[in-house]
Formats: C-alpha cells, sequence, structure tokens
C-alpha cells in the first residue's frame, strides 16, 4: 500500500507492527488517496471523518475535532443517512455542502438504535419498515448514486451529475433495481475487476458474507458469491 499521506517519513515508528489491524480501512484509505482528487469533499460518519481526515488528503462535510452548535446541527443533518432518508432528499444535502462521495459502513447499514432529534420523521425502527426502506441498501440502486468502491467494511457511492442521472435511467429502460440483482453489482465489479484486478475477487467474496451473515440478507451474499 501507498504510504500515509501525513505520516510519510513515520511509517516505521506510527506502525511499528508493520500491519493493519484493520484492513478494510487500509483498502479504504489506499483506494481514496490514489483514486479521488484531493479537493473532494466527502460526507461520512464522525468517527469515520476523523480516520479520513488523518489518513487521507480528502476534504470532509464534518470536521472531527471541532465543537460548535452549528457543527452539532450539521451532524443531525448528514446523519440522516442512517434512516430512511430517500436518496433524493440525501443527494440534495451532498448538493448543498458541494459534496461528491458519502460513505456508508456496512456494520451500519441496518435499522439504527439512535435517532434524530432535529428530523425525528425520518426515525424508522426495525418491524415498522422494510430494510430496503434505509438509505444504505437504498443508495446501491438509485440512480443518483453510483458504487465507485466497496469492501467488507465500507461503500464509497458518487454523487451522479444531472446528465449522468439520465443516462443511467435510459441505461436500465424502466426496469426496477433491488439490491440482491446481478445488474446492481455488476457495474462495481467489472470495473474492480479491470482496474484492480484479482484482489476483488476477495474483496466482493468477504462482503457476500458479511450481508449473509451479520445484516441478515442471505440474498445479496449469494448474488456476490455466484458473481465472483
Amino acid at each position: 500500500l501507498r504510504q500515509m499521506p501525513f505520516l510519510e517519513g513515520r511509517e516505521m515508528d506510527a506502525h511499528r507492527n508493520l500491519a493493519w489491524q484493520d484492513g478494510d480501512r487500509a483498502e479504504l484509505y489506499d483506494w481514496m488517496t490514489q483514486r479521488i482528487a484531493p479537493d473532494s469533499i466527502v460526507i461520512a460518519s464522525m468517527p469515520l471523518s476523523a480516520e479520513l481526515r488523518l489518513n487521507t488528503p480528502l476534504r470532509l462535510a464534518i470536521h472531527p475535532q471541532f465543537e460548535a452548535k452549528s457543527l452539532r446541527d450539521r451532524v443531525q443533518e448528514l446523519y440522516e443517512f442512517y434512516m430512511c432518508t430517500p436518496p433524493e432528499r440525501v443527494a440534495e444535502t451532498m448538493r448543498r455542502y458541494n459534496a461528491s462521495y458519502i460513505m456508508v459502513e456496512y456494520k451500519r447499514c441496518d435499522f439504527s438504535p439512535f435517532f434524530l432529534d432535529n428530523h425525528p420523521e425520518l426515525n424508522c425502527k426495525k418491524g415498522e419498515r422494510p430494510w430496503t426502506d434505509l438509505f444504505c441498501p437504498a443508495a446501491h440502486v438509485s440512480p443518483l448514486f453510483r458504487a465507485a468502491f466497496v469492501n467488507a467494511g465500507f461503500g464509497v457511492f458518487k454523487l451522479r451529475t444531472p446528465e449522468q442521472v439520465e443516462k443511467e435511467l435510459a441505461r436500465r429502460a424502466g426496469a426496477t433495481r433491488e439490491i440482491h440483482h446481478q445488474k446492481t453489482w455488476q457495474p462495481i465489479i467489472e470495473r474492480c475487476l479491470r482496474e484492480e484486478g484479482d484482489r476483488c475477487v476477495g474483496r466482493f467474496a468477504e462482503l457476500g458474507v458479511v450481508f449473509s451473515t451479520k445484516l441478515n440478507q442471505p440474498e445479496v451474499g449469494n448474488t456476490l458469491h455466484e458473481r465472483v
């Protein structure tokens, strides 16, 4: 993996084990550093934003080390993506903050025990709404977003431009997409294999296990395992 951009010359001191404890994170940081423009704005959770601030040169919509009421309000607004928030609303929020990318953590791609104070109408509980109403699974099938990177821990989604959305809708020709459909995963799998080769096979196989066992979505897991 590439040297971490803000620890250049200190790798041996900062990482004495010569290995990452969490390979999914190392893989994510390396991919983002290589393939996303440094001036891009990224939306992620507060803890993940802190890690990204340390390990990548990217700009973040949330400043993880800053405390103010305005930041708390911003976090409440951006954390809508943990709820049953329509992709259209998330896309509008991203445009308001000039964000190009939004990140999901697959360990949190499920109903959250925590609720929004400022937007209670978006809160949803397990048993009251289907899992597919959550933004995390909805982002995978929405024409507003393109899956740019996924592994067993994280998903990075790029907001499409209006022109790109029109082309995507035309390509789908009115067909409905669901997260367990082969066509949902085919573009990201093919692009990964083309750009990164065999390393993608293990990446998607591990993600399939996450969907099957940790998220209780075996149809999605089976689709990924059949495809790779």
